[in-house]
């Protein structure tokens, strides 16, 4: 388990306080708590997914999933797979009419279907997003793995391939 704020490693992210009370952590670090995301619902967990915040994402990759030394699980897989839709979606938004501000009302949009164009600009967006993040994580193994070898023997980088997505 990781402080979802610093990143810093606390052994749990809730303890117990006289009896059946539980009360979150704080960090030793940076003294907030180390994982606010416990305790709210997976809507709004969702939300901040969808904003791109660091925390809620620290919190699903590390905190929510179950430690694995294996390269990267099924639920990873997943992971990114919902990452690059959503950056394409906002790749593709923030190319048309100056993205998300610029929307008309709900009310214009019923009845509308998005054309074949949309369709095939929306895959090549997620194709090249797709790209994108399988280089980021290439360079940053074979660099970590440069820096690191020698000087620490065993390093995970299935949790830096996860950090990364």
């Amino acid at each position: 388990m990781i402080c979802v704020e610093c990143g810093q490693p606390v052994n749990n992210v809730h303890h117990r306080v006289h009896g059946a009370e539980e009360t979150l952590t704080r960090c030793e670090y940076c003294k907030k708590v180390a994982d606010k995301y416990v305790e709210y619902e997976l809507v709004i967990i969702f939300l901040d997914l969808v904003l791109h915040k660091p925390q809620a994402y620290r919190h699903v990759i590390f905190n929510r999933m179950e430690y694995s030394d294996a390269w990267l699980s099924f639920r990873d897989v997943q992971l990114a797979f919902f990452i690059i839709v959503l950056e394409a979606y906002h790749q593709t938004q923030s190319q048309h009419q100056g993205g998300w501000a610029d929307l008309s009302p709900a009310k214009s949009w019923k009845g509308y279907t998005p054309t074949l164009e949309w369709w095939k600009e929306f895959g090549l967006l997620m194709v090249l997003s797709s790209i994108q993040l399988l280089l980021l994580c290439l360079a940053s193994i074979v660099t970590a793995r440069a820096l690191f070898a020698r000087k620490f023997p065993i390093v995970k980088y299935n949790y830096l391939a996860k950090s990364i997505i």
